[in-house]
């Protein structure tokens, strides 16, 4: 990977994200980048996840967390470098039920940072967030 030809035209942080599926291509990208996103690998094991239910889902669950934490340990921990393990969330009123299991699994995965942010919508609302129901889950955010 040369990401030489970009770091001539910014100073910006490079992240590099598509395709990456295992601990080893993760530590292999962050040797070139400023940043390893890695979403499709998860979003795919939990899109299996569906179909699932009982001890596979529970299963399921388990390898998808151990491949985050295997990602994390070899990323940061076991090569020191110095990157960011951060999780987040974009909140509509309606998940609200959401918040509370995020948080217990962020206890599990120990990221430095968990965010929880409000859902923007467009100017025509086509989203349909009702921002006057975030108030009655403020007690829950603090």
């Amino acid at each position: 990977m040369d990401t030489n030809n970009l770091r001539e035209k910014t100073n910006l942080p490079i992240a590099v994200g598509f395709g990456i599926r295992s601990p080893d291509q993760a530590v292999d990208i962050a040797k070139y980048s400023d940043a390893v996103v890695v979403g499709s690998a998860i979003v795919d094991k939990i899109g299996k996840m569906s179909s699932l239910s009982g001890d596979h889902k529970n299963k399921s669950i388990e390898q998808t967390l151990s491949l985050v934490q295997d990602l994390s340990k070899a990323i940061k921990k076991k090569n020191n470098y110095k990157v960011t393990i951060g999780m987040q969330m974009v909140m509509m009123p309606e998940y609200a039920d959401q918040v509370l299991p995020l948080a217990r699994l962020g206890k599990q995965l120990r990221p430095d940072y968990l965010i929880i942010k409000h859902c923007c919508d467009n100017e025509d609302g086509d989203l349909g967030v009702d921002y006057t129901q975030y108030k009655q889950h403020y007690d829950l955010l603090k």
